[in-house]
C-alpha cells in the first residue's frame, strides 16, 4: 500500500471553526482514488510523485488571498495562488515528488489575507509523512583510533580524530559529490554544527574523504550525516545517504561536567559530589519494547532492569514509558533514573562549587538562581559573575545552612564563554537541589477566650501493646473488631450529558477502588450507589439531595465544575463533605462559599500562578500579559497571574485586553513598545498568540515571551515565520499517574477491564477521590472524628494513583507540578522544537513524612503516637483532641503574637467560620497591621490583638484560621507581604435548636 495512516502522533485539536470561516481539505490520489488527509496524523509514504489537491471553502469574494503550499524534503518545493478572490470556493492542484532518501516529509497549506497589505494567516494546517529513509549502505562514517581504523564507532573518548567517510560502489569515470555535517552535543543539548562538500571523478570503485573532528572531555554526543550525488544524464541526483536515525547510530562522548558541586560531610571524613540533575545519567535511554526490559516490585519499592541490545550489559532505572519511536517505526521504552535530592539534617553545611575546562585568559560568565524553599516560604536570588580565567580549574567554597524549616535548596547555574566575536557560547548549566527536614516552626499565636487559655482538650486510649517507633510509639489491641457494617458511598457523575460517554470508565474506577477498600480491611462493607448529575448545576442539586435522602453521608462528586457547585449548595447545608476528581474550576478553591468542597485534581488557577513565577524567575521586570477578557477561564488564569506577580513585588507593563479570535495586534504590540515593556505572558488562543509575536517581531521589538503549553505546541501554525516565536518559555502541566503503590495496584485491575483502559478519562483520579475519602472515613471512626477532620489529616501527603494528595484549607491539591520548558527554532528544518529543562511545584502543599497516617495501621490496630505512657501498668495515649466549648455570648478574644523581630512590619489575618443548628454559615474575615515593638515585661517582641466573637445557643462549632505575614522588599524598594505563620482554633457550641417558628391548627383549633 502507498499510502497508510498509522494514527495521530498526538490527540488532534478539534477547530471548533464555525462554517462561515475560510478552510480548505487536502486530498492526495492513491490508486486512483482521491483520499483526504488529516492534519496532525502520520502518514507512511512510498517514493514517487503524487497528485495532489487543495479545495478552498467559504473565501470572502472580492478580498486579496494568497493560498499557498509549500514542502520541507529533499524535493522541497511551493506554489498556490494569490490575487483577487472571485469564487467562495476555490481548487488548485499540484505534484509532489517524494524521494526514497525522505526519512521525513512535511506538507504546509495556508490561507493568508493579503487585502490590506500584511500577512493575515486565516488557516494553516500541517501534514506529515515519513518517507521510505533508503540506505543502501555505501556511505560510512570511520574514525582513526589509537593507530587503527573503526568503522562506525560507538564511542569515542576526548582528543583529536581523522575521520573518513568511506564510499564504495562507485563506477569509475563518474562525477560524484559528498555534501556531509555532523552534530556535537554537550549536556546542554545545544549542537554545534559543522557543514562541508567533496567532490571528484571516481577512478576506482571506492573512495575516503578525509575529515577531522575534536572532541573533549565534556561533549556528550557526535552524530555525522552524509548525502551522496553522482551527476547523472539527469543532472544531479542523490544516490545514498548516511542518517542517524536512532540512538543505536549515535557516536557516544565521555560527556564529563565542567561545573561539579561538592559537600564536606563529616560522617563521611571526606567531599561527597552531590548530584546534578542535568547529568546525563538522568536522560532519558531508549530500549526496543520487545522483552528487552522488565519490571520488577520488592517490599522495598519498584524498578526496571532493561538488557543493552548491543552489548548485553544490563542498566538498572526507575521508570519505563512506551512510546511510538516516528523515527524508527518501532515500538520502544523510554526509561529515567529519578533524581533524589540529598537530604541534610539542621546544621551548617561547606559546599565546593568546582569549574574545571576553562582556556586560561578567556571570558566567562556564570549566572542562575540560588534558591531555598522553607515550611512557609519560597526565596530566590539571581547570580552573576563575569570572570576571566586564570587557570584551566577554579573553585569557591561557600556556607550552606540548613535549618529545621528548610524543605529545599538548590542552585540552578549556567556557564557561558564570551567569544572575541562579541557573542557567548553556552557550555554548561547544572542544577542541584537537597532536602531539608521540612518541619513546620511552632506556632506563634496563643488565643484566649474570656481570660481563658485555649487549649485542646485530649482524648485518650487504652492499648494492650506499645513499641518505641519514629521518636514516638506504635501501639495495638490483641482482640479484633469480629463484624462488619455496611457504608454506602454516593457517586455524582454523568450518566447522561455531554460527558455521559466516559461514564462507563469512571463507574469502573470507581469499582476498582471499592473493591481494593474491601481487601485492605474488614471492618466496613464499602458499597457504590449511583447519581445522575448530567454535568449540570441543577441536576446535581437534585441528584445530592437524593443522595441525602437515601441516608449517604460519604459522597464523590460531581465531575463538572457546574455540577459541583450545584451539589454543594445541598450537601454543605447538611454538613456533609465531598471529593470531586475532576472539577478544576477556580471559584471551587473558595471555601467559604463552598463549605466541605475537595478535589484531587489540581485548580485551573494554579496555571496563573505557575506562570507569575516562571516570569520572576526569569530576566524580565516588567511584563505585559495579553489575554482574552471574553473567556472566562483564561481571564481568570491572567487574573490570578497578575495578582501574584504583583503580591511578589513585581509590577505589571500594560494589562492588555483583546477578543478571542483576535489576530489584529498591532495597537497592543505598539503598547508593549511604547510603554518599554520587556516581555510579554500570552493567556490566549494559538492564533493571537502567533499574530502578536508576529507584529512585535516587525516592530522590532525584542524581549522575553512566556504562555502555556496549548500555545507553545499549536502556535507554529499561526505563524508566517516561527522564528519569532524562538525562545519563548511555557509551562507544561505534568499529569499522573505517579509512581505509588496505589497506582500500580489499580494500573493492574484498569488495564484488565476494558471499561476502565479503553477511551476512559480521569480514572486515576476517580480512583483516588474514592479512596481518599473511604479512609477519611475510616480515620473518623476509628478516632471519634469529624469526616471534614479526617479528609485533612488523611489528605496529608497521601501518596495516591495520580498524585500526591496534600489538602490546603480550601481543600485543593498541588498535584504534579509543571515543567518549565522552551521552543528554540530549528534553522535546519525551518520548525520550532521543545524542551523542557526545568520544574515548578507550588510552594503551598509541602508536607512532613513523619506526620504521614497509615489509616490501615489505624483500623487494622496498629496506631502510631508521640505521646504513651504505661507508668500506670497500662499503655495510654493521646490519640486526638476535642475543642473547647464556649456559651452563648460577646466573647473577648486576644491574640498573643510572640517571636517577632522587631522594628518589623507585620500582618495579622484571621477568617471566623461559625456553624449554626440547622446547616447554616457565618463568616467573617479580620486584619490588624502593626509594626512590632519590644516590651519591658518580656525578652520576646509581641503583639497583642484584641478582637471580639459572638455565638448563640444554636452555634454548634466556631472554626477559626489565623495567618501571619512579614512585610519583605527586595532591596530595590518593592515590599510584599509574605507569608511565615498559620494555625487553627476550634470551638464546640451549644448546639441547641432554635425555638420552632410554626403553629398548626387543624380543624379550626
Amino acid at each position: 500500500m502507498v499510502l497508510s495512516a498509522f494514527g495521530p502522533i498526538a490527540a488532534p485539536v478539534a477547530a471548533d471553526m464555525p462554517l462561515t470561516e475560510p478552510y480548505f481539505d487536502l486530498l492526495m490520489e492513491e490508486n486512483g482514488t482521491w483520499e483526504e488527509l488529516e492534519p496532525g496524523w502520520m502518514y507512511d509514504l512510498e517514493a514517487g510523485t503524487y497528485d495532489m489537491q487543495i479545495d478552498y471553502y467559504n473565501l470572502d469574494v472580492g478580498l486579496n488571498y494568497t493560498l499557498r503550499w509549500i514542502t520541507y524534503g529533499i524535493h522541497a518545493d511551493g506554489g498556490g495562488l494569490e490575487g483577487n478572490v472571485t469564487s467562495e470556493d476555490v481548487t488548485d492542484t499540484w505534484q509532489m515528488e517524494v524521494s526514497e532518501f525522505d526519512c521525513w516529509y512535511q506538507a504546509v497549506v495556508e490561507i493568508i489575507n493579503t487585502t490590506d497589505g500584511s500577512w493575515d494567516h486565516v488557516y494553516t494546517q500541517w501534514y506529515d509523512f515519513r518517507g521510505e529513509c533508503t540506505e543502501y549502505g555505501t556511505v560510512t562514517p570511520s574514525a582513526e583510533i589509537n593507530g587503527t581504523w573503526v568503522s562506525e564507532p560507538e564511542e569515542l573518548e576526548p582528543g583529536s580524530y581523522n575521520m573518513s567517510w568511506d564510499v564504495t560502489n562507485l563506477t569509475a569515470g563518474e562525477e560524484y559529490k559528498l555534501d556531509y555535517w555532523y552534530y556535537l552535543t554537550r549536556n546542554t543539548w545545544d549542537m554545534s554544527t559543522s557543514t562541508n562538500g567533496y567532490a571528484w571523478n571516481a577512478t576506482g570503485s571506492d573512495e575516503s574523504i578525509g575529515w577531522n573532528v575534536t572532541v573533549t572531555e565534556f561533549d556528550c554526543t557526535l552524530q555525522p550525516e552524509a548525502l551522496l550525488w553522482q551527476n547523472t544524464t539527469t543532472g544531479w541526483t542523490i544516490i545514498d545517504q548516511y542518517w542517524v536515525g536512532s540512538w543505536s547510530e549515535v557516536i557516544f562522548l565521555p560527556c564529563e561536567s565542567m561545573i561539579t558541586a561538592y559537600i564536606w560531610l563529616d560522617e563521611e571524613g571526606d567531599w561527597v559530589e552531590l548530584a546534578d540533575q542535568n547529568d546525563n545519567e538522568y536522560w532519558s535511554h531508549h530500549f526496543p519494547d520487545d522483552g528487552s526490559c522488565d519490571e520488577f516490585w520488592d517490599n522495598e519499592g519498584h524498578w526496571w532492569e532493561c538488557t543493552d541490545p548491543d552489548t548485553g550489559d544490563v542498566e538498572v532505572f526507575d521508570e519505563c514509558y512506551e512510546f511510538y519511536d516516528e523515527q524508527t517505526g518501532e515500538d520502544m521504552l523510554e526509561c529515567y533514573i529519578n533524581y533524589e535530592p540529598m537530604y541534610l539534617e539542621e546544621g551548617s553545611y561547606n559546599i565546593t562549587l568546582e569549574i574545571v575546562g576553562l582556556s586560561v585568559g578567556e571570558d566567562y560568565f556564570l549566572y542562575g538562581d540560588l534558591w531555598e524553599s522553607t515550611y512557609w516560604g519560597y526565596e530566590s536570588n539571581h547570580y552573576e559573575l563575569s570572570f576571566t580565567a586564570p587557570t584551566e580549574e577554579i573553585s569557591n567554597t561557600v556556607t550552606l545552612d540548613i535549618n529545621a524549616e528548610t524543605c529545599s535548596y538548590g542552585y540552578d547555574l549556567s556557564l557561558d564563554h564570551n567569544e572575541t566575536s562579541g557573542h557567548s557560547e553556552h557550555l554548561e548549566s547544572m542544577s542541584v537541589t537537597v532536602n531539608g527536614p521540612c518541619e513546620q516552626p511552632p506556632s506563634p499565636f496563643t488565643l484566649t477566650y474570656d481570660d481563658v487559655l485555649w487549649e485542646p482538650e485530649w482524648q485518650y486510649e487504652e492499648f494492650d501493646e506499645c513499641e518505641e517507633e519514629d521518636g514516638g510509639y506504635e501501639c495495638w489491641n490483641n482482640d479484633s473488631w469480629g463484624y462488619q457494617e455496611d457504608v454506602p458511598i454516593a457517586f455524582l457523575y454523568d450518566m447522561s450529558g455531554p460527558v455521559s460517554t466516559y461514564a462507563p470508565g469512571f463507574l469502573s474506577s470507581a469499582e476498582i477502588a471499592i473493591e481494593h477498600l474491601n481487601d485492605n480491611q474488614d471492618v466496613y462493607n464499602f458499597s457504590l450507589e449511583e447519581y445522575d448529575t448530567a454535568c449540570d448545576g441543577l441536576a446535581a442539586e437534585t441528584a445530592a439531595q437524593d443522595a441525602v435522602d437515601d441516608g449517604i453521608e460519604l459522597v464523590v462528586g460531581a465531575l463538572c465544575s457546574g455540577a459541583s457547585m450545584g451539589a454543594n449548595a445541598i450537601l454543605s447545608s447538611y454538613g456533609i463533605p465531598h471529593i470531586s476528581p475532576t472539577s478544576s474550576a477556580p471559584g471551587l478553591s473558595d471555601s467559604s462559599a463552598y463549605p466541605g468542597f475537595f478535589r484531587v485534581i489540581v485548580s485551573d488557577a494554579m496555571d496563573g500562578e505557575a506562570l507569575a513565577d516562571l516570569v520572576r524567575d526569569s530576566n524580565s521586570s516588567s511584563p505585559a500579559v495579553l489575554y482574552h477578557s471574553d473567556d472566562a477561564f483564561l481571564a481568570n488564569v491572567a487574573e490570578i497571574l497578575i495578582e501574584d506577580y504583583e503580591a511578589g513585588g513585581g509590577s505589571i507593563c500594560a494589562d492588555l485586553t483583546v477578543a478571542s479570535g483576535e489576530t489584529d495586534l498591532s495597537d497592543e504590540a505598539q503598547i508593549l513598545t511604547d510603554d518599554s515593556c520587556d516581555s510579554v505572558v500570552m493567556v490566549t488562543y494559538p492564533e493571537t498568540a502567533g499574530s502578536m509575536l508576529t507584529e512585535l517581531d516587525d516592530d522590532g521589538w525584542s524581549g522575553e515571551m512566556f504562555t502555556g503549553e496549548q500555545v507553545a505546541y499549536e502556535l507554529e501554525n499561526y505563524m508566517n515565520d516561527p522564528s519569532d516565536a524562538d525562545g519563548l518559555q511555557f509551562i507544561e502541566r505534568v499529569g499522573g499517574p505517579s509512581d505509588s503503590e496505589r497506582a500500580e495496584a489499580f494500573s493492574e485491575d484498569c488495564d484488565n477491564d476494558s471499561s476502565c483502559s479503553a477511551g476512559a478519562i480521569f480514572t486515576y483520579e476517580t480512583y483516588d477521590a474514592f479512596s481518599v475519602l473511604a479512609e477519611s472515613f475510616l480515620l473518623a471512626s476509628a478516632w471519634g472524628m469529624m469526616l471534614e477532620d479526617a479528609i485533612h489529616a488523611v489528605g496529608y501527603g497521601w501518596d495516591g494513583a495520580s498524585t500526591v494528595v496534600t489538602f490546603n484549607d480550601d481543600g485543593d491539591v498541588g498535584g504534579n507540578g509543571y515543567d518549565l520548558c522552551d521552543l528554540e527554532y530549528d534553522s535546519s528544518s525551518g520548525s520550532l522544537v521543545s524542551g523542557c529543562d526545568g520544574h515548578w511545584d507550588s510552594p503551598d502543599f509541602y508536607y512532613n513524612a513523619n506526620e504521614v497516617i497509615d489509616v490501615y495501621d489505624v483500623i487494622n490496630g496498629v496506631s502510631w503516637f508521640e505521646e504513651c505512657d504505661d507508668s500506670t501498668g497500662v499503655w495510654i495515649c493521646q490519640v486526638w483532641w476535642m475543642a473547647p466549648e464556649i456559651g452563648a455570648g460577646d466573647h473577648d478574644m486576644t491574640w498573643n503574637v510572640t517571636d517577632l523581630g522587631a522594628d518589623t512590619q507585620y500582618k495579622v489575618e484571621w477568617n471566623v467560620q461559625t456553624h449554626q443548628n440547622m446547616g447554616t454559615w457565618d463568616y467573617a474575615d479580620e486584619e490588624f497591621t502593626f509594626n512590632a515593638t519590644g516590651n519591658s515585661q518580656s525578652q520576646d517582641v509581641f503583639e497583642l490583638i484584641d478582637w471580639s466573637l459572638e455565638t448563640d445557643n444554636s452555634t454548634c462549632g466556631v472554626s477559626i484560621n489565623v495567618w501571619l505575614y512579614e512585610n519583605e522588599s527586595d532591596g530595590s524598594g518593592n515590599w510584599w507581604f509574605s507569608q511565615v505563620a498559620a494555625d487553627g482554633f476550634d470551638f464546640k457550641g451549644p448546639c441547641e435548636q432554635p425555638p420552632s417558628p410554626f403553629t398548626l391548627y387543624y380543624d379550626g383549633m
